[in-house]
């Protein structure tokens, strides 16, 4: 017996592609049915949640928890460094200029250790000729810790420095003897340096009649 296969016949009456009336119709091909899992709950949102790029992010800007907080450490702007090293620049400085300038008085006018009574007594026989015969310092400089006095005298073709009146207020103010200035009195230009002393003192001088007196009276 041979099987013949007989195309389904359309009815006039029925729409394009629908089938027959009285024809079978072919059942759909069997898909597995996949069950609807529930999603899972999500929690609540917080504060510092939010998303990137579709995947959540949980406390990215909430505040860290006590026990890993790091205090910040933030550094000065730049302008606070730089006047902090100028002001202890500026602070330094006047320090130093301040013991050096200190330093340089007491060397001026300071004289020998408290306990050398003698030299202390000599020195301020220098100081006192200094004030008493020349206060403005016209032609007398104390140098050596207040042990040693220059002195400039005038002459005739310098004017600068202490009249002849006024060397002979310093040389009896350091209490110079007789002899002493009559040393000074006799010495000429092509003498040369001279010196001499008495009592606590020396004295070393120079004479020329343009350039007058130039000598020094030291402690001895």
């Amino acid at each position: 017996m041979t099987d013949h296969w007989t195309a389904p016949h359309h009815h006039p009456s029925a729409p394009f592609g629908a089938a027959a009336p009285g024809s079978v119709q072919p059942l759909p091909a069997w898909q597995p049915e996949t069950p609807a899992w529930p999603s899972p709950a999500l929690p609540p949102a917080a504060a510092g949640t939010g998303h990137r790029d579709g995947v959540p992010r949980w406390n990215e800007s909430a505040e860290p928890m006590a026990g890993s907080r790091r205090a910040a450490r933030t550094s000065p702007p730049p302008w606070q460094i730089i006047a902090g090293v100028v002001a202890a620049v500026a602070l330094f400085g006047s320090g130093w200029l301040g013991g050096a300038g200190s330093a340089r008085a007491r060397s001026a006018t300071s004289g020998p250790a408290a306990g050398d009574a003698p030299q202390a007594a000599a020195a301020a026989q220098l100081q006192s000729a200094q004030g008493s015969c020349d206060s403005m310092h016209r032609g007398t400089t104390l140098a050596d810790n207040g042990t040693t006095l220059t002195i400039d005298g005038t002459g005739e073709e310098d004017y600068n420095g202490l009249a002849e009146t006024d060397l002979q207020c310093v040389f009896d103010a350091v209490g110079m003897t007789e002899a002493v200035k009559a040393h000074i009195g006799q010495t000429r230009a092509l003498d040369g340096r001279q010196e001499d002393s008495w009592g606590s003192f020396n004295a070393s001088w120079t004479f020329h009649p343009d350039a007058g007196f130039d000598g020094m009276i030291r402690l001895a």
